[in-house]
């Protein structure tokens, strides 16, 4: 799961953030549990990524990177919502491909890491 709390001290103001977090990406998880619902927009949305800054944007792209080769392929992208929960449903081929689309300005068949910055900033 996403998370950049592994050096924060747990504290009430914290915990209730932490908590906030999770909420947001439960109820994220949940309205995308249909196949065929995914809308990247939405979820980036549901979550906050807009108001992430460009360095945790980066962290959230290396852990979905998955084979560490600095691009989200199409097999990654495809298991992208079990980053957040491990039980969550993999991406249906059409929501894969409309994604990977979206992201991919070049044609390659891969996102670097420039592209979900920008998709992060809707």
């Amino acid at each position: 799961m996403i998370s950049n709390f592994h050096s924060t001290r747990l504290n009430g103001q914290n915990i209730r953030i932490m908590v906030q977090r999770m909420t947001s990406h439960i109820n994220a998880l949940h309205t995308f549990s249909s196949a065929d619902s995914f809308n990247y927009k939405t979820f980036f949305a549901k979550v906050g990524l807009s108001a992430k800054t460009p360095d945790d944007i980066k962290k959230a792209f290396f852990v979905i990177d998955q084979d560490k080769s600095g691009f989200i392929e199409e097999d990654e992208l495809k298991l992208f919502l079990q980053n957040f929960s491990a039980g969550a449903r993999a991406l249906t081929d059409a929501e894969t491909k409309a994604f990977l689309s979206a992201g991919d300005s070049d044609g390659d068949g891969k996102i670097g890491v420039d592209a979900i910055s920008r998709h992060g900033q809707c």
